[in-house]
């Protein structure tokens, strides 16, 4: 027999490790993308104040979350419904009317990034010495979810930006 991380290595452990823990994203993304047509006739029906309800309800799962007081644990929920708000965030990002420049929200964006990031060091810095492990907050975490969207909101309005602005040197890298 043939032991690997302590267990017998056979064919379910390795499609255990394979399917449920090295690709866990992929079952996650199945099912985000057989929820957009839900989620597509969800828009059509309430708009932009629909998924701001579900964006406010889905930030206060993802404080739980970061809290350690995830109310949905157990039933193992995140997978579908914790991811399924990144993408609702993105449409958000997206098709929200703000009255800032371009430049201005791609700043906003590389700033709330930066800000996330430093967060993100400084747990991994302070626990993980005390912990004996990385210690870092999860995907479901509502400081990784402002970081992907302060990241997200740079790059969109970075490419507006270049768009609108063809002499600028941010153009010549864009057009890269």
């Amino acid at each position: 027999k043939m032991i690997w991380l302590a267990e017998p290595w056979t064919f379910h452990n390795y499609m255990v490790l394979f399917i449920k823990e090295e690709y866990w994203y992929v079952w996650m993304l199945i099912g985000v993308y057989l929820a957009i047509p839900i989620i597509n006739t969800f828009i059509q029906k309430y708009k932009m104040k629909g998924v701001e309800y579900f964006l406010i309800v889905w930030i206060f799962i993802m404080i739980l979350n970061t809290l350690g007081y995830y109310p949905f644990y157990q039933l193992k929920i995140e997978y579908f419904g914790g991811y399924l708000g990144f993408l609702l965030l993105g449409y958000w990002v997206s098709n929200k009317k703000f009255n800032i420049s371009d430049k201005k929200l791609m700043l906003i964006g590389f700033l709330i990034c930066l800000i996330c990031i430093f967060i993100q060091v400084n747990r991994i810095v302070t626990l993980s010495p005390i912990t004996g492990k990385i210690t870092y907050y999860g995907y479901l975490s509502i400081v990784t979810a402002i970081e992907s969207a302060g990241l997200y909101m740079a790059f969109r309005y970075f490419t507006s930006y270049c768009e609108s602005n063809i002499e600028s040197f941010s153009n010549k890298i864009y057009s890269l």
